[in-house]
């Protein structure tokens, strides 16, 4: 199985999705940071401020975890 890093950027429209989801089922208020519940929800890990992708990057377990996630949050 092979890692699949994306930048933020090439999916930002699914991360603010998910994001929504994210903190609606689990009662996060919007002055907090959703990062550890984002990843423990979708089994990702999220790395911000990368050298490679200045806006943050998040590594998806696969190419087919990615297209998932696409898929769920288009």
């Amino acid at each position: 199985m092979t890692i699949k890093i994306v930048s933020m950027h090439d999916c930002l429209d699914e991360i603010q999705k998910a994001s929504i989801y994210v903190r609606d089922k689990y009662s996060v208020p919007n002055d907090q940071i959703i990062t550890p519940h984002f990843e423990k929800e979708f089994d990702v890990k999220i790395f911000y401020n990368n050298e490679l992708f200045l806006g943050g990057c998040i590594a998806f377990k696969s190419e087919a975890h990615y297209n998932l996630f696409l898929l769920k949050w288009s």
